[in-house]
This record gives structure tokens, C-alpha cells and sequence, in this order.
């Protein structure tokens, strides 16, 4: 599971390389930035990226990079318990943590 606060250093330290970029699973846009960093354009984007990771709720980022709240035909997806707040695979049925069951996923 991919960390909000690594994101947000990988983004402001080395975002001129798009390190932050693989990090989050976008190779794609990790090789443009890494072929643009001599521009230092990437540089600015990614401080601008930190600063937006920053700004982002958990919750929000989770959703976004970690595949949290996502419907359970996206593979990896994962959900919280709402008993003990673990992160769970989305298409359990119940928590791997405190053996709650699970209500299932539309």
C-alpha cells in the first residue's frame, strides 16, 4: 500500500525525476518527466504535486492511488472494516483482522 507522506517527499525531493511518479504506479508520466528533467518543468510540477498530496485527504489519496472505495471488479481494490478499519481486499467477506463479516460490494 502506497504511503501519503512518501508520496509527498518522493514528489518535492525528486519530482525533477518523476520518482514519485513510479512510486504511485504511472510509469508512463515517470519516463516523461525523467526525459523533460533537464527543463527543470518536472521539477516545479512535482513540488506542486507534494503540495497537492499534501492538501489531499487520506481517505481522498487512498481512493486514488491505493485503490480504497473502488468497486471490487478493479483488481487489488480494497475497503475498510467498518469494525476495526483495517484494510481489507474488497471482495472479502469477512475481516481478516477481527473475523467481522463483511457487508458485500455492489
Amino acid at each position: 500500500m502506497k504511503s501519503r507522506s512518501t508520496a509527498i517527499a518522493l514528489a518535492i525531493l525528486l519530482g525533477g525525476l518523476g520518482i514519485h511518479k513510479f512510486y504511485l504506479g504511472q510509469p508512463g508520466w515517470g519516463i516523461i518527466y525523467a526525459l523533460f528533467c533537464w527543463t527543470f518543468v518536472p521539477m516545479i510540477l512535482g513540488v506542486l504535486e507534494g503540495l497537492m498530496y499534501l492538501g489531499m485527504s487520506e481517505e481522498t489519496f487512498n481512493e486514488r492511488y491505493n485503490g480504497v472505495g473502488v468497486s471490487s471488479s478493479v483488481p487489488g481494490a480494497m475497503r475498510k472494516c467498518p469494525e476495526c478499519a483495517e484494510l481489507v481486499k474488497a471482495e472479502a467477506v469477512r475481516c481478516r483482522y477481527c473475523q467481522s463479516r463483511l457487508a458485500p460490494v455492489a
